[in-house]
């Protein structure tokens, strides 16, 4: 029984590790070199450039009626200027009225610039012809960093100033903005998830300070150097992942801006959620495939935080059922002490879901409980995620989110 007791204490401590141990570890670090040099931070205000550079806003949509005006708006009242702005929006063969707004704002505002495509092929292509469109205009060489962004992200007026002000540093090559969540409501999962973006948001941020290494973006807008900008496997779901990490292969820094805010509503129902984070599952272990060579190639601190913040938590799932599994072996072979263990995480595992489920029909709202639920809704995604990718995936399509905002 020496091996089911190690499986068991291994698969606990690797779950500890990279939701409470490796979060405090960072801090610890963080707080040493505040303490020792606090004028290295990376993440610290920087004086604007002299020189504004051009940037190149891109945007993939795909029935986005309802908020892409907004958007584009967003933008052009920025107080970035307009001419070293613009914006490249790719409808995705929308079937709303997505493609109408957009040429009438195309009308409107000189750099803005409409390209509707007539098959549906998913995000990863639509940016691939964005970056084609932009690198066949020789009058548009002028682009020395491209900004990705989601229609639903709404920047604030100074977003793109605090991204750029970065790009002076030139060990810099990516910036990711700082997503507030709007529309959060105590009845659906919308507050879990807000406690779970802050709480990646910190992880991000200390990762960037301490050694430029976040793993990362959060996708809804974000910044890259032209130069470290990569084109998209045209099957990958999860593109965000894939150009942060290609930054990070050719030994760019990538940093977290907290300061850099954007807007953006989040879903408000388990059901909602739980569909994207499958999609988000799924396009996980693509980049995991695509990406595996960092966990034994340097800089140590990338490998580190890759596998403390990354693989762990993808793998989560079947670390939960190794716990579960070699628990109730050894409860079944008379280890009373894991007979407790066993059944605290089997009522953790699929009561109190079950539970929150229940009360919530009754209106009935337990933060603690919704929280608990939330976690293995998202490691049940993880495991249907692997499954899916299992199967292949084949295109890069996928349905947005019904959000509060």
């Amino acid at each position: 029984m020496i091996y089911v007791k190690i499986l068991f204490w291994v698969c606990t401590f690797l779950i500890l590790h990279s939701y409470i141990f490796f979060p405090f570890i960072l801090k610890f670090l963080y707080s040493l070199r505040q303490k020792n040099k606090p004028s290295k931070s990376i993440n610290s205000a920087l004086t604007p450039q002299p020189n504004i550079p051009n940037v190149a806003c891109l945007i993939s949509v795909y029935n986005e009626e309802k908020v892409i005006q907004k958007k584009i708006e967003s933008l052009i009242t920025g107080n970035y200027p307009l001419e070293k702005l613009d914006i490249y929006v790719g409808s995705d063969c929308s079937s709303d009225n997505t493609n109408t707004i957009l040429k009438e704002l195309e009308e409107r505002y000189l750099n803005v610039k409409v390209f509707c495509f007539l098959q549906r092929r998913g995000k990863a292509s639509v940016i691939n012809d964005l970056l084609d469109q932009i690198e066949s205009n020789q009058n548009d060489k002028k682009y020395s960093l491209y900004l990705f962004t989601d229609a639903s992200v709404y920047l604030d007026k100074d977003t793109i100033n605090k991204l750029v002000r970065h790009f002076d540093n030139p060990e810099i090559a990516l910036a990711d903005a700082h997503i507030i969540p709007q529309g959060v409501q105590s009845a659906g999962i919308s507050n879990s998830e807000k406690t779970y973006l802050n709480s990646e948001m910190k992880v991000k941020f200390l990762e960037g300070e301490l050694w430029g290494m976040m793993m990362g973006v959060f996708g809804g807008c974000f910044m890259i150097r032209r130069e470290m900008t990569h084109k998209l496997p045209s099957h990958f779901v999860v593109d965000d992942f894939y150009l942060s990490m290609k930054v990070l292969e050719q030994g760019g820094k990538a940093i977290y801006d907290m300061e850099a805010d954007c807007y953006e509503g989040i879903p408000g129902e388990m059901r909602e959620e739980f569909k994207r984070k499958l999609r988000i599952s799924s396009g996980n272990y693509q980049n995991l495939a695509c990406f595996k060579h960092f966990l034994w190639s340097g800089p140590w601190q990338r490998a580190f935080c890759f596998f403390s913040h990354k693989v762990l938590r993808w793998i989560g799932p079947f670390l939960m059922i190794g716990m579960l599994l070699s628990s109730f072996i050894l409860a079944c072979s008379g280890f009373l002490f894991y007979l407790s263990i066993f059944l605290s995480l089997a009522g953790i595992m699929f009561l109190i879901p079950l539970l929150d489920k229940i009360l919530l029909r009754m209106n009935i709202h337990i933060s603690y409980l919704r929280h608990i639920n939330y976690f293995f809704n998202m490691n049940f995604a993880l495991f249907l995620g692997f499954i899916r990718y299992c199967k292949g995936i084949q295109s890069g399509t996928w349905e947005p989110p019904k959000r509060n905002v």
